[in-house]
């Protein structure tokens, strides 16, 4: 309702809000895609019932990058391909969320290329990716980001495939 109408008066079980303003609407029609943040079942069946995507980070156990791309791979939970939704004609497509330090794609321009690579593989098609250096100082993050948003991201809206 918030992304919908200027001003919206709710009261549920939970919470409510008394004419909450929202100026300006979103441009978007009839509203911006919303992404829930989801891992377990439970949370996966209120995103196909409410969102559009969902991120998840793999889950409690996952320590390593390569722990967190076997848990992608596999079909449960489903991140191989947009989830049915509960609504007629949604899909529910996954986005990867750049959590584990290992998985730091500002190591190298090489390094986000194989990395988004190995992910689109598998039916990832939507990266959330931190600024650099949010978990360390490294000046190379910057420079690498500079190239990658410059030539990489570019290729990738285009539709190439990355090598």
């Amino acid at each position: 309702m918030l992304l919908r109408q200027e001003v919206t008066t709710f009261r549920g079980q939970f919470y409510r809000c008394e004419e909450a303003e929202t100026v300006p609407l979103p441009v978007q029609q009839p509203r911006p895609p919303v992404t829930i943040a989801a891992h377990g079942p439970k949370m996966l069946r209120i995103a196909a019932g409410h969102g559009d995507g969902w991120s998840s980070w793999g889950g409690y156990d996952v320590a390593t990058e390569e722990a967190f791309h076997a848990v992608t791979r596999r079909p449960q939970p489903p991140f191989r391909r947009p989830v049915r939704c509960s609504r007629p004609g949604s899909r529910l497509h996954p986005a990867f969320p750049r959590l584990l330090s290992a998985a730091d794609p500002w190591q190298s321009v090489e390094y986000f290329q194989d990395t988004v690579g190995r992910y689109s593989d598998i039916g990832i098609d939507e990266f959330v990716l931190y600024w650099p250096q949010t978990w360390g100082e490294a000046p190379r993050e910057e420079a690498v980001f500079e190239e990658v948003t410059a030539t990489v991201m570019p290729r990738l809206r285009a539709g190439a495939t990355i090598m």
